[in-house]
């Protein structure tokens, strides 16, 4: 332990504190020996390499009274098949043997799921039934788990007896074995039960190392590198230099650190065994969050792995309270990535509310405080004040403080200008600590008041610090660099000249950096050199990597590549770096672009010896019109060429000067001086490099960056504070120190020395800052943002030039600039080379979100604006990390401005859309695609079915940006580039509004009109269909990729070429159509988030439209398909919406996909599993054909009398000639017969390989399938029982590809890698796709298997439950069930799973309870302890595991008898699924009638009984004539006999009943309660009998609905193809002038006849067509008027008396003609109104509501007016399916009830015709 640390002062509040030196170990220190460490007063620990012979002896001399008790060895399976018969062996030695029942064995499950109460129990079972006494002595021998189990078992156990823990990890060595804190966790937390029991011995056996893998070995290191941080930083700096010694396991290396941790936890628990002084809870340093992470984390994530980054999250609250350095924050981060540990906090699975709540469980922490070890320093810690006056120990941190620290978001809050509070850089850590805790301890308010004059000294240059690294790896001597930037950059500098064989270490706390030259003899890596997004270190090793030798610099064998790969981020993987690539390959240098041309990654080939190089030198020529980063990085590895370099730079104007005069300057500095190119002459510049060797200055001071410095500087001109930056002067080497000189034309004060700079900003009353008018920012490209955001509050105009190439770096800067100010209210416009500002008062601008696109320059930025601009909130806050980590905390300590967690964040939606202020459905829809892929005739479908404003922006262009010049004009006179610009503008002026702003445009969808930047206006949302060269700009592409609602249409190429081919109206091609639908396509894809697919041949466009316009509902969560993906969850108990021309049943629409705690699903729900492997047409019809066979033979054997039945055909259309079905016919008839969902099986597709094909078999499915029938995607793979063999990067491939389709839901295996289930919900959080986390149990249980096959000594039992007799081979059934536990939290996916599915295969039918009675306390835990339970489905598997798939309530998969195969082993059919839940008590015998009379000829239960036959339903649908509204309530209520109740229903309740004439009138004031539909009509047709409430007298609840407005409305939709809008049926409120109909847009008019029951419901289903004008015609004139006075609120009505003079005089004419008179009436109308107006406009649509007879005079009369007729069959069957959906919450066998119906139907009629 390092002797310089000073003990703790009484306040705790010193500069920092450790605590004293650790017991010292005794005896043998060598690797060999063995060491004894003293904890409490007993020497209880041993270290050594082998400890185990010694063991038994040592217990039995140290435990005389245990000589004859028994020793009882606990472990786990994992540990058992290494080690277990090494201990028993060694016990055996010492005449203690299993045998003789002296040594008992006890094998647990590994892993965190035994460390339960269930666990517990079965090893106190086992001890009673082995009569085992307070003699015994029980030994851990496993990890932490079995160690904390066995602790607390010893500890309860006859009150207490001895305990050995023989930890087998390094993890378990240097933390939990140690102290004797011992603990089990619940379903509600972890440890939450335990006791303080400390062992008789703890044996650090080293040998037991040797076999842990590298993983685990990293896991365990966290917690040393814990200890080193917090107490020794001599023990830390060893850590630094001794990862080689670690890793190889040197006996010495392992010997050290466990004896050192070991050492300082017995000092520590000695002085605090039971946590009273405190100074064991700094033994918690990182475990505060630590947990947190690792809780919601598990299991992908190890302790030590979620520590690791709880130490880097608590060190850095550390330093924004002004406590610990950058630099040791730094130490700390680099010890642990080199230890191969975590140092990132995964934010994006992370959601903050998530993480607090998580520590708010921990027992460590209270109220609105956290418990948090603050580092002061390497070795050393602060304890804050507290109220328990703690000498020292973690102290209490607000929520705000760690929310400021873990949120992904930052908010800036502006203040008013007022005197210091925080002390200056060099102030005592005494008065830091004390303002710290002032900081800690409070709660951040609203606004935060700005210091009135600061100091602030920003981080080292990253430029110079990048330079100075590379100058002195390739240098020759040490050289130790002061003022080194410690950043994201700089670090993976580091790390990639450590991987070339540079040797540097950290001297002086971290200050200084000692670099030992390597003189240019460089080795390649083992391994990739990933860097991250650290443009600088890519290009400039991009020219070292071919200085890199493949042999090893002094002599022997090398075990290096041949070869250097450079790879990095995503965007990285864009960034150019071509130019640079070409100049070294043409000088000898062989590198290959591995992806992209000119882009990383890229493999550069090694030289063959050592010194050499593959660069001959001499001359060279480079473009450096693009970034001097080329010519850096050329220069500096000049001197290692094989000649002196001869650089010219060619391509025009040399940008960024001033950084190439750094790099010159630097090389000066170490030793080799190049001289300045010549100027004049206008010839380009050559310079001249001589070979040499660098030579390393002993020492090196980095100035401050001044591009970071540029941020404090523009806070002082927008506040008019003072500021002054202490390390950056006018003798900077960096270009961007002069932006001060522009801060002083704006209106600031400026003084600047030569080492420091300070800016005070204009004062007085309403200060302006000027506007610049044209500036230059060519030499100081990295400042522009930061102008930029000075100029948006500047007086005046002010033109950025000369930056064009800021469109390669981090991001497109330029772009990014323009949009994110644009939302925030300031006109910008791009140029050429720059940005155009128009400025505006602060006053005027509004806050927005800041998209920052992981560059760190945008977020400081912004962060300027946000100090007069409230509501300024910023993504991804640690961005900043890359060039300024202390930017936040600087705000807040030295700058007084406000930085907090806002209070909500965009995180769970689409990145760039703001949730908070538009809705999902108001924001635009943008279609991408070729042209003739069907964008402007289905966009404007579509439009109209969504009620959405259409734009096709090519008209659009025309119209505005080219004056009316058509397209093929304004190409020929200003060519395509032109015509891309007005393109990109255009789309711009509409997008940019609705980009992720809470100050942007808020569009509706009401009166409220939107003016957009483009000029145009809308009072609805948005559908624009773009060009198909959309997609030639970079710049459009990138603001459809970042707007996130973008659609690619996707016809199939063979259609689109063959219209493009016969479209003459636009330029001739270049190239030929396929050739450029080819090319484009990965463009779409790219720049688009969803894919809609049209297949090969398809042009029914009224059907396509109609399937695009759900796919548009459900990815804008509008209408019912916001419940499309949750109706699997939430079928509804009533009907309210038809989704798009049809009723849906599943309506509930429930946003988030969550399970309310208090909700439990009470109607079943399944969804169809399909095994085929091909669904277009000509497979189906394939695979149907056997069953189509069978059935033309059963119906002839049905026709010669032998078979009674006709099986087969009644599972599809028994109506039907077989031999005219095709498979889409028959497939389509399955899905709907109570199929609530569909699952798509890819991995049984033929074609899953190819993802075009697959998007095709989707496209067919949804061609087939009920429209809006939810999709569940599901990739299952062959460990999970299905035929997906592939590799992981194929799964992820087409899962993603299923999320880009649209589907509702898509199905994620737990078994798949961290990484690639991230990858897939990143994906999902920015899409309206539900996840499905499902884990499929493998084996069987009852098989698990034993580990006594696996060690070869057969007197080893294995006694795995508690119960006598028991030994050897037993199976595992609670522990295995108890394993499953952790399988459901797996899949979860960290809350993240809208579902939970864990499949078992049963062995016997009682793990069908096992399972269930599992998933219920798992579900009962989440509803105590998580405010969103996840809905669960659990089922077994098997022909044993039947049951559990009837008791399941919620999407359970079932089969159909006609598919090819069963899903699944022990799959029913939905037919078989309600028998069985029908036998088993679960789906009651259910009687449903039909009131009224007269009735007898009614086709209602010809109907229902189809509908009951067809899906398998118990239940039986009689008539019950009455004219009785009293008799009828009886019925209802259980007080009367049916007269015509079949006898297996004697008894049987009634559930719901069919109401018809004379009574749906008269029932309506006996119902308990009204649906919307039926209180506005008045009439109901519909009753369901449901159970009465709590307190209610009457036996059952009366509901009274309608349904006929819907059978009516469906069959108009169908007929008229007109858009049905829910909000039209909302009835407005009354004014006090009456109420007023709703406008429409269109001009749509009705006749209706008669004015009863059935009138009111056809005047409903009028509204949702936004009629115009409804004329109602009645033989009693009182009663049309009182209908026409109702229904005002909807439309224009008018009652006519006289149809001819009415009407036909007065020209109207009317679209659609609605009788609901009795046939007996036999009306007409005037020949007249049945005539289409014009031969364009559509037939007259005729409905007859009156079906028997079939055809009415009036249906006669229409039909030779040529009519579209719609029959009053027609019209029931329609409302039938509704009331069997609202019944039964199951969606109807339509085609299979309307074939039985209509054929039953025509055979009435004939009957009645011939009597």
């Amino acid at each position: 332990m390092s002797s310089s640390n000073t003990p703790a002062s009484a306040s705790g509040s010193g500069a920092g504190t450790a605590i004293a030196a650790p017991l010292p170990p005794q005896s043998d220190p060598s690797p060999s020996g063995v060491s004894v460490v003293g904890i409490l007063g007993h020497d209880a620990i041993r270290v050594g390499h082998d400890l185990l012979a010694s063991i038994p002896d040592d217990l039995c001399r140290s435990l005389p009274s245990k000589r004859n008790g028994k020793f009882v060895i606990v472990t786990d399976e994992t540990v058992a098949a290494l080690w277990l018969q090494n201990v028993v062996a060694a016990f055996a030695r010492a005449g203690l043997t299993v045998e003789s029942g002296a040594v008992l064995v006890f094998v647990l499950p590994p892993g965190e799921v035994a460390k339960t109460r269930e666990s517990k129990s079965e090893l106190e079972d086992l001890l009673i039934a082995k009569r085992c006494d307070r003699s015994t002595c029980l030994i851990a021998l496993g990890g932490g788990v079995v160690g904390d189990l066995v602790g607390y078992t010893a500890a309860s156990f006859m009150r207490g007896v001895p305990v050995v823990q023989l930890p087998t990890t390094l993890l378990a060595m240097v933390d939990s074995s140690i102290g004797g804190k011992t603990g089990l966790d619940t379903p509600l937390g972890k440890n939450p039960l335990g006791a303080f029991h400390q062992p008789h011995r703890i044996y650090l056996n080293l040998r037991f190392l040797e076999s842990l893998p590298d993983r685990q070995l990293s896991n365990g290191m966290a917690e040393v590198i814990k200890t080193a941080a917090f107490c020794d930083a001599q023990f830390f700096q060893w850590l630094e230099s001794n990862v080689e010694h670690v890793f190889a396991r040197s006996p010495a290396a392992l010997k050290h650190v466990v004896l050192e941790c070991a050492a300082v936890k017995a000092r520590v628990v000695t002085e605090d065994e039971k946590e009273i002084t405190g100074m064991r809870s700094l033994l918690n340093f990182g475990h505060t969050i630590g947990h947190a992470v690792e809780a919601l984390c598990q299991p992908e994530m190890l302790h030590g792995e979620a520590v690791s980054i709880g130490m880097i999250k608590e060190a850095e609250i550390a330093r924004s309270l002004g406590l610990l350095s950058q630099a040791n924050l730094a130490r700390l981060s680099d010890c642990l990535d080199a230890y191969e540990l975590p140092t990132q906090y995964p934010a994006a699975r992370l959601p903050l509310e998530r993480v607090m709540a998580a520590m708010a469980f921990d027992k460590k922490n209270q109220g609105g405080t956290k418990s948090v070890v603050l580092l002061s320093g390497i070795g050393s810690v602060v304890t804050l004040p507290n109220p328990q006056n703690k000498r020292i120990g973690a102290s209490q941190v607000t929520d705000d403080t760690i929310r400021r620290v873990l949120s992904s978001y930052v908010q800036v809050v502006p203040g008013a200008v007022q005197a210091p509070v925080a002390p200056p850089p060099s102030s005592s850590a005494t008065a830091a600590a004390t303002a710290a805790a002032a900081a800690a301890t409070t709660t951040t308010t609203a606004a935060t008041p700005l210091v009135a004059e600061s100091v602030v000294q920003v981080p080292g240059s990253k430029s110079i610090s990048n330079r100075v690294l590379l100058l002195a790896a390739l240098g020759t001597g040490t050289c130790r660099i002061r003022g080194l930037l410690h950043s994201d950059d700089t670090r993976v500098m580091l790390q990639a000249l450590k991987s070339l064989g540079v040797h540097s270490e950290f001297e002086n706390e971290g200050t200084v950096l000692a670099v030992r030259g390597a003189e240019g003899l460089l080795t390649a890596p083992q391994d990739d050199i990933y860097l991250g997004n650290a443009g600088t270190a890519a290009r400039f090793l991009t020219s070292v990597a071919a200085l890199v030798c493949s042999a090893a610099p002094t002599g022997g064998t090398s075990t290096a590549r041949s070869h250097v790969v450079l790879t990095g981020k995503p965007r990285m993987k864009e960034r150019p770096n071509g130019p640079l690539i070409s100049a070294l390959v043409a000088n000898g240098a062989s590198i290959e672009c591995l992806e992209k041309p000119g882009c990383l990654p890229i493999r550069v080939a090694c030289a063959p010896s050592a010194g050499s190089g593959t660069l001959r030198g001499g001359d060279v020529e480079l473009a450096a019109n693009i970034s001097s980063q080329y010519v850096s990085s050329l220069l500096i590895s000049a001197p290692y060429t094989q000649q002196p370099v001869r650089l010219r730079l060619v391509g025009g104007e040399v940008v960024s000067q001033l950084y190439i005069d750094m790099t010159l300057a630097l090389m000066k500095d170490f030793g080799v001086p190049v001289a300045a190119p010549v100027a004049g002459s206008g010839a380009d510049p050559v310079y001249q490099i001589p070979t040499a060797k660098y030579a390393n200055p002993p020492e090196y001071a980095v100035e401050g960056d001044a591009s970071s410095a540029t941020y404090p500087l523009a806070i002082a001109a927008v506040t008019g504070k003072k500021v002054t930056v202490a390390n950056v002067g006018k003798l900077s080497l960096q270009g961007d120190a002069q932006f001060c000189h522009l801060l002083a034309r704006m209106g600031c004060t400026v003084e600047q020395t030569d080492m420091t700079t300070t800016v005070t900003g204009p004062s007085g009353i309403a200060p302006r800052l000027r506007a610049l008018g044209t500036v230059d920012m060519g030499d100081m490209t990295d400042a522009f943002m930061t102008l930029a955001a000075v100029c948006a509050i500047a007086d005046g105009v002010t033109s950025i030039r000369n930056i064009a190439n800021q469109r390669v770096k981090e991001c497109n800067r330029i772009l990014v600039m323009l949009q994110e100010l644009t939302k925030m209210g300031i006109h910008v416009v791009e140029l050429e080379d720059g940005l155009e500002i128009h400025g505006r008062p602060a006053s005027e601008l509004h806050g927005a979100t800041i998209v920052c696109h992981d560059d760190h320059r945008i977020a400081m930025s912004f962060a300027v604006l946000g100090c007069v601009v409230p509501n300024v909130i910023i993504s991804e806050r640690a961005c900043v990390e890359k060039t300024y980590p202390e930017f936040w905390d600087d705000l807040t300590l030295h700058l007084g401005v406000g930085v907090q967690a806002p209070l909500s964040t965009p995180e769970s939606r689409t990145p760039t859309v703001d949730a908070n202020r538009q809705s999902l459905a108001e924001l635009p829809i943008v279609m991408v695609g070729m042209r003739g892929a069907g964008k402007s005739t289905l966009g404007a479908a579509v439009a109209a079915l969504d009620s959405r404003q259409f734009i096709d922006l090519d008209e659009l262009i025309v119209s505005t940006a080219l004056g009316g010049v058509s397209i093929l004009d304004h190409v020929a006179a200003h060519g395509w580039e032109s015509f891309r610009r007005a393109e990109t503008q255009t789309l711009r002026g509409l997008l940019v509004p609705f980009l992720d702003g809470s100050g942007a445009t808020t569009t509706t969808t009401t009166a409220t009109t939107t003016t957009l930047s483009s000029g145009t206006s809308h009072s609805k949302p948005l559908l624009i269909a773009c060009g198909g060269g959309v997609v030639e700009t970079e710049a459009a592409r990138q603001l459809l990729a970042q707007f996130g609602r973008v659609v690619l249409l996707h016809r199939h190429t063979d259609d689109v070429v063959a219209y493009l081919l016969s479209d003459k109206t636009r330029p001739t091609w270049n190239e030929h159509p396929s050739d450029i639908y080819a090319r484009r396509l990965p463009l779409y894809r790219a720049c688009s988030q969803y894919e809609f697919v049209i297949s090969r041949g398809d042009s029914n466009w009224t059907r396509i439209a109609r399937e695009l316009h759900e796919f548009v509902r459900f990815i804008s969560q509008t209408d019912s398909a916001a419940a499309g993906s949750s109706q699997l969850l939430y079928p509804s108990t009533q009907p309210s919406w038809p989704a798009a021309g049809r009723l849906t049943s599943l309506d509930l629409i429930r946003p988030n996909g969550w399970l309310h705690p208090t909700e439990e699903i009470r109607t079943p729900t399944g969804f169809l599993s399909l095994t085929f492997a091909d669904l277009t047409e000509p497979a189906l019809t394939n695979a149907f054909r056997p069953i189509v066979a069978q059935i033309q033979l059963d119906r002839a054997r049905q026709a010669q009398g032998v078979l009674r039945q006709d099986a087969l055909s009644r599972l599809i259309l028994p109506s039907r000639d077989p031999g005219s079905l095709t498979g889409t016919d028959i497939l389509s008839a399955i899905c709907e017969q109570g199929v609530h969902a569909i699952e798509l099986r890819v991995d049984l597709l033929d074609c899953w390989r190819d993802a075009t094909a697959v998007a095709e078999q989707v496209a067919c499915l949804r061609r087939i399938t009920p429209l809006g029938l939810p999709i569940i995607y599901t990739v299952r793979s062959v460990q999970h029982g299905g035929k997906f063999d592939g590799k992981e990067a194929d799964w992820l491939r087409l899962t993603l590809l299923g999320i880009r389709l649209g589907c509702a839901y898509v199905d994620v295996e737990t078994t798949w890698s961290a990484s690639a289930r991230e990858t897939v919900l990143k994906a999902l959080s920015a899409a309206n796709t539900r996840v499905i986390g499902s884990y499929h149990v493998p084996v069987g249980w009852g098989q698990v298997e034993s580990i006594e096959s696996s060690t070869p000594d057969a007197a080893v039992h294995l006694l795995r439950r508690a119960a006598p007799g028991l030994s050897g081979r037993v199976p595992v059934h609670h522990s295995a069930w108890n394993a499953l536990r952790g399988r459901f939290e797996e899949a979860r996916l960290g809350d993240r799973a809208h579902i939970v599915k864990v499949i078992a295969r049963a062995g016997t039918v009682e793990d069908n309870y096992a399972l269930a009675q599992l998933a219920a306390s798992i579900q009962a835990c989440e509803r105590d302890v998580k405010a969103k339970p996840i809905p669960t489905l659990t089922l077994c598997m098997g022909d044993a595991g039947s049951l559990s798939r009837a008791t399941s309530t919620m999407m359970t998969p079932f089969t159909h008898p006609l598919l090819p195969f069963k899903a699944a082993p022990g799959q029913l059919s939905l037919p078989s699924l309600h028998q069985l839940r029908n036998q088993i008590g679960l789906l009651p015998q259910q009687q449903f009638v039909l009131l009224g009379s007269p009735i007898q000829r009614s086709m209602s239960p010809t109907l229902h009984n189809a509908a009951f036959d067809a899906v398998g339903l118990p239940h039986r649908y009689s008539l019950c004539e009455t004219s009785s509204a009293d008799v009828a309530v009886q019925i209802l209520l259980g007080g009367a006999t049916l007269q015509q109740e079949p006898l297996e229903f004697a008894g049987a309740p009634v559930h719901g009943a069919s109401v018809t004439i004379p009574l749906k009138q008269d029932l309506v004031p006996h119902m308990h309660s009204l649906s919307k539909a039926a209180e506005v009509i008045g009439a109901i047709n519909t009753v369901s009998c449901l159970p009465a409430p709590v307190g209610h007298s009457a036996p059952k609840w009366l509901h009274g609905d309608n349904t006929d407005w819907l059978g009516i409305l469906h069959c108009l939709a169908r007929a008229t193809q007109w858009p049905v809008s829910e909000h039209l049926l909302t009835k407005p409120a009354r004014s006090a002038h009456g109420e007023q109909p709703i406008s429409s847009s269109a001009s749509r008019t009705a006749l209706v006849l008669g004015a009863g029951g059935t009138a009111r419901a056809a005047m409903y289903a009028l509204a949702a067509f936004g009629m115009s004008t409804v004329y109602v015609h009645n033989r009693t004139a009182a009663n049309a008027e009182q209908l026409a006075a109702d229904f005002s609120w909807a439309y224009k009505v008018e009652v006519v008396q006289d149809l001819a003079r009415d009407l036909v005089q007065r020209g109207v004419v009317v679209n659609v003609v609605l009788a609901t008179v009795p046939t007996s009436a036999g009306v007409t109308i005037p020949d007249a109104l049945l005539e289409q107006s014009t031969p364009a406009t559509p037939p007259v649509v005729v409905l007859d509501v009156a079906y028997i007879p079939p055809s009415t005079a009036l249906l006669e009369q229409a039909a030779r007016h040529n009519c579209t007729i719609i029959r009053g069959i027609d019209m029931l069957i329609e409302q039938g399916f509704a009331q069997f959906e609202l019944w039964h919450a199951l969606p109807a066998p339509r085609s299979y009830i309307r074939s039985v119906v209509l054929d039953a139907f025509e055979r009435m009629c004939e009957k009645s015709s011939s009597s």
